[in-house]
């Protein structure tokens, strides 16, 4: 877990080049716009910024991250860092803690959308790999 408290703002970091990575951050930042729990940042940005830096570089395009203070979750396990920041989110993101099984099902649904993101629209990201 990135952060003991659902209102401790989280950075999200993306792949600005990838089109299903930017429509999902702007999504979310829909959905975070009241609440500001969320900080989405594009990873130029946020190499910039000089966040994550326990990151390899290999490791930085290969998923987003959700990163508060110097905790760093990435792709899968992320997801319920940032759902629970998100209205309604806290019943989803306890499912998925709680059932190793909803576990596997983000991380294989995440995981086949990371591989075959540039199927989706445009990205600048290799074939076949996030």
């Amino acid at each position: 877990m990135v952060a003991d408290g659902r209102d401790t703002q989280v950075a999200v970091l993306y792949d600005q080049d990838c089109g299903v990575c930017t429509r999902t951050a702007r999504a979310i930042s829909r959905l975070d716009a009241r609440r500001k729990r969320l900080r989405l940042v594009p990873f130029d940005a946020a190499q910039r910024e000089g966040l994550a830096r326990s990151l390899a570089p290999e490791e930085f395009l290969r998923s987003f991250h959700a990163v508060s203070g110097d905790r760093v979750v990435s792709g899968a396990e992320a997801i319920p860092v940032v759902l629970e920041r998100l209205p309604f989110g806290s019943v989803p993101a306890r499912l998925i803690r709680r059932s190793g099984a909803l576990q596997r099902m983000v991380a294989r649904g995440y995981g086949w959308v990371s591989k075959n993101r540039w199927r989706f629209g445009t990205c600048k990201c290799d074939r076949g790999g996030a």
